[in-house]
């Protein structure tokens, strides 16, 4: 079946019965709105799951630079750590992460199904409607071949958009910290307004290539600025 492929199923697990887990709104000391999605307090990470599809991604809880993390290696393999959670990005629009890249291969082409392989991803997924090709997708990636800031569609299907964040070998070894409005990615490249995102994934995956890739993945939150 076509949904065992993980492009596709980024887009249809949505649709399948579950407890959504609503997300707690929490404040900074300066009254800054807070949803933590990803973070490393006792048993925050229950409500994250694997989902394997080509070969096993290793995720794992670990200590990296004195700091906690998620380390995801990924050798020819493609599976996804994943979080189910309603989110309302009309009070907290902004997404921030950071992840590191120890591993990675050069030579892939990213715009084709073949060369679909990031050593890094963050996607950003959103109900459009009750059927599983109505779901969208952001996908936020350490792209090795594609410019930063450059977007495309994803070669398997348009309902997921690709934007480099990263690009190359700079920077290699080396902890980077983003912040994203999601509320107007969606929309600049869906033509319209979201509420809320519904699920929220990591992924490191060389499926496709054949290669190996390892990434450590630090907190994610959204805020409202």
């Amino acid at each position: 079946m076509i949904y065992k492929h993980y492009k596709f199923w980024i887009l249809s697990f949505l649709t399948i019965p579950f407890f959504l887990f609503i997300a707690a709104t929490v404040y900074s000391g300066d009254g800054l709105r807070i949803v933590r999605v990803l973070h490393f307090q006792k048993s925050s990470l229950t409500d994250w799951k694997a989902k394997v599809f080509q070969g096993k991604t290793k995720y794992k809880l670990v200590k990296e630079d004195r700091r906690s993390s998620i380390r995801a290696v990924s050798q020819a393999s493609a599976s996804a750590f994943y979080k189910e959670q309603e989110i309302d990005i009309r009070e907290t629009p902004y997404l921030t992460w950071s992840w590191k890249i120890d591993e990675a291969p050069d030579n892939n082409i990213e715009k084709i199904k073949a060369g679909d392989d990031f050593p890094a991803r963050v996607y950003i997924i959103v109900k459009d409607g009750i059927f599983p090709w109505q779901t969208k997708a952001i996908n936020y990636v350490w792209a090795m071949n594609e410019k930063e800031g450059s977007s495309w569609p994803n070669p398997f299907t348009s309902n997921v958009m690709m934007k480099a964040v990263s690009s190359g070998k700079a920077g290699l070894g080396e902890w980077k910290t983003y912040k994203v409005n999601v509320y107007d990615d969606l929309k600049l490249y869906f033509g319209k307004n979201f509420d809320e995102v519904n699920g929220i994934a990591i992924m490191t995956d060389m499926d496709n290539t054949g290669k190996s890739a390892t990434a450590y993945y630090g907190e994610v939150t959204f805020t409202e600025k």
